[in-house]
């Protein structure tokens, strides 16, 4: 008998052993899968805010259409804890740090206010690696879900009675290597008695470690291609003649398109403070300070035609000096403000031959027989005069200091020396038009007038 007990004895220590074997890695498995899923615990809350219905909303307005409705910009969000959005004149709202708890993150509500409620959540996730992963958010009122600025989902109903079970959504996401901004609109339902709370889970691909993402509420990260390529940039700085006053145009990439937009900020170099702006309708282009004082001049593009306007900020006047001139080039102001000096492009005349009997090897070009030609319009009278015509594009180079005499040049061909062109410089008497030619040479890029106007300053190569 006590053998047969200790053999009993030892078959039972060996079943149970077995049975851990086999259990164990399922409570393994089991606990992966959990570890696979992530509870958004932390959160940037902004609100509670007050969002009264619209007069006459009993006819069809539903709180969906409520929901539907952005009552703030929300491009360009990047939210930290501290940091204050302004709602209207009375309030300040700022963001703050929220935890969940068992039901997820509850916003508190007023008592006694039957009104609706919106509030923004914000959470951050990290992500090491390009990871797929499944977001299901819980509510028994209304929200409505962005990533990185962009609308991915929205739950459009309220679960108001006792027995009716909060509704989840469930959404995939593929989420590239670096941070991303998670976003929750939620509105309460004024009908609905249930706490305004949201619970919020990540569960990450099988295929994927779960640390492969992280959430926080923390907006710190690294430089990523939305800084190179969508960030706000300065695209050129024009300092005035008193160096006073500075003109600093900015550029920034507008997503998805790849648009741009261009804007302008007058600064005040002395006191360190904006004086203005020129933005959307009244954006500026090619601007230009004048030789002296707080005078600056702009073209306006509009149908194919430019305006160039003079903008005097001592007085805030402001007058178009030429008015929707077809093929505009450019222009330069002369040195004591007099005059300005722009110049017109011509295309040619179509040929309707059919056939095209090239003038030179460059007329492969494209715009090669487009031609430009130089003009002058005098301040503040808007008189015009033209100066160049001719076979050949001229170009401004210089305008000497007393305004007398400019440079310009233009370019042959030269078949037998390399670069096979030429540019010929020569000055133009702006009292008679008389053309003096004083160089004709390859490997010339620019020339200008000394401060006496006696002597030339040539840029080219060591050929030159």
């Amino acid at each position: 008998m006590p053998t047969v007990t200790i053999r009993n004895r030892s078959f039972g220590l060996i079943v149970l052993i077995a049975l851990w074997l086999v259990l164990n890695p399922l409570q393994v498995v089991a606990q992966e899968e959990d570890n696979s899923t992530m509870q958004i615990s932390e959160w940037l809350m902004l609100g509670p805010a007050a969002l009264p219905l619209p007069a006459y909303h009993q006819d069809s307005f539903k709180m969906k259409d409520l929901l539907a409705f952005e009552p703030l910009p929300l491009d360009g969000w990047w939210p930290q804890s501290g940091q204050a959005v302004a709602w209207d004149r009375q309030q300040n709202i700022p963001w703050t740090a929220a935890a969940a708890g068992e039901p997820g993150v509850t916003v508190s509500i007023p008592k006694a206010q039957a009104l609706p409620y919106l509030a923004y959540l914000a959470a951050y996730i990290d992500a090491d690696r390009w990871c797929p992963a499944e977001l299901t958010l819980t509510s028994r009122h209304l929200f409505k879900v962005y990533l990185d600025g962009s609308e991915i989902a929205s739950k459009q109903t309220s679960e108001a009675k006792a027995d009716e079970e909060a509704k989840a959504l469930n959404h995939s996401l593929k989420l590239e290597t670096g941070k991303h901004l998670l976003l929750v609109k939620l509105l309460r339902d004024p009908e609905n008695p249930h706490p305004m709370s949201l619970n919020a889970s990540l569960k990450v691909d099988d295929k994927f470690p779960a640390e492969a993402l992280q959430a926080s509420t923390s907006p710190r990260h690294f430089m990523n291609i939305t800084h190179l390529l969508e960030g706000t940039k300065v695209a050129g700085v024009s300092i005035a003649a008193e160096g006073d006053l500075a003109a600093v145009t900015y550029r920034r990439t507008l997503p998805p398109e790849g648009k741009s937009e261009s804007w302008m900020e007058i600064i005040d170099l002395k006191q360190d403070r904006l004086l203005t702006t020129y933005r959307g309708k009244t954006a500026l282009s090619s601007l230009q300070w004048a030789p002296s004082g707080r005078t600056f001049a702009y073209t306006e593009n509009s149908n194919s035609t430019t305006t160039l306007w003079i903008v005097d900020l001592s007085n805030g006047s402001q007058q178009a000096i030429l008015e929707e001139i077809k093929d505009f080039g450019g222009y330069s102001w002369s040195p004591d403000g007099s005059f300005i000096i722009y110049s017109i492009n011509e295309e040619p005349a179509k040929d309707e031959r059919g056939v095209k009997r090239f003038q030179s090897p460059r007329d492969k070009w494209p715009g090669f027989r487009t031609q430009s030609f130089l003009y002058r319009v005098n301040l503040p009278e808007g008189t015009r005069q033209r100066l160049t015509a001719g076979k050949l594009t001229t170009s401004l180079s210089a305008i000497r200091s007393d305004g007398r005499k400019l440079l310009f040049t233009q370019t042959v061909d030269d078949f037998e020396n390399r670069p096979y062109t030429r540019t010929v410089l020569a000055s133009l008497d702006l009292e008679d038009l008389n053309v003096d030619t004083l160089l004709e040479c390859g490997w010339m890029n620019a020339a200008e007038w000394s401060p006496d106007g006696r002597q030339l300053l040539l840029t080219g190569s060591p050929d030159l």
